[in-house]
């Protein structure tokens, strides 16, 4: 997938043509899908203002879709509300995904909705939580990156999902690690951290490498002198020179 490939121009491409084929199609499930995915690509890129336009447009096009639809929609504006730094739109949107899913027929979805579950939405959520919490620290607000970050950690941590697809839990533990690493805690960010290289040997994603750089880049900082950040920090180089090989 060009997407998790890094190749976010061609990802667009690719979805802009797909997105004009859907409503061409009359496929406003399709095209709600696609818009979603499109503004789930501004929030890795950080672009929050997009982000949010599009997750806008998602929703509105998702209206009349089943439930796993409409809470698949609900679930990306709530990440570009985190990426664009709205704290409050972020828990309403998030927990609106929530709320609509608890009716969901999955024998009425389209089969590319299969994904949509209670514990993807958790997962999604505590990805923002963790975003928004190393973005207060920036601001200088502590307490709240902690309540934010810990929150994050904790749903991630007491993730039920006996997940099958390892660029999933690869995701899942190197967003625990930089919760682990801004909050203070370089023991438990390191170890999950060498959960997350055991499935970056078998996955490639530059999405995934590009979390694992970032993860490198905060435990080289001055304050982590940890013996277990010291040990770490060689086999996270060599993990990462082996993918981008």
């Amino acid at each position: 997938m060009a997407f998790d490939a890094g190749r976010h121009g061609l990802a667009q491409r690719y979805w802009l043509t797909a997105l004009r084929a859907a409503r061409e199609a009359g496929d406003q499930p399709l095209a709600a899908s696609i818009l979603g995915n499109l503004s789930y690509q501004a929030t890795w890129r950080e672009d929050g203002q997009d982000a949010v336009s599009l997750g806008e447009a998602a929703v509105l096009a998702s209206a009349s879709a089943t439930a796993s639809v409409r809470a698949a929609a609900t679930s990306r504006l709530a990440s570009a509300y985190a990426a664009n730094g709205q704290l409050s739109e972020f828990r309403r949107a998030a927990a609106q995904a929530r709320e609509i899913l608890e009716n969901r027929r999955p024998a009425h979805d389209p089969g590319w909705a299969e994904f949509v579950s209670p514990d993807y939405l958790e997962a999604q959520s505590a990805y923002s939580l963790i975003r928004l919490g190393r973005a207060r620290l920036t601001q200088d607000d502590r307490a709240g990156a902690r309540k934010l970050l810990t929150e994050g950690e904790t749903l991630l941590a007491s993730d039920r999902r006996n997940d099958a697809y390892r660029r999933s839990d690869l995701l899942r533990n190197a967003w625990l690690a930089l919760g682990y690493t801004a909050r203070g805690d370089p023991e438990r960010s390191c170890s999950a951290g060498r959960v997350a290289l055991q499935g970056l040997a078998h996955v490639r994603s530059a999405r995934c490498a590009e979390l694992l750089r970032t993860l490198r880049g905060e435990l080289r900082r001055g304050r982590h002198t940890h013996p277990w950040v010291r040990e770490f920090l060689p086999e996270l180089d060599a993990a990462l020179r082996r993918h981008a090989a």
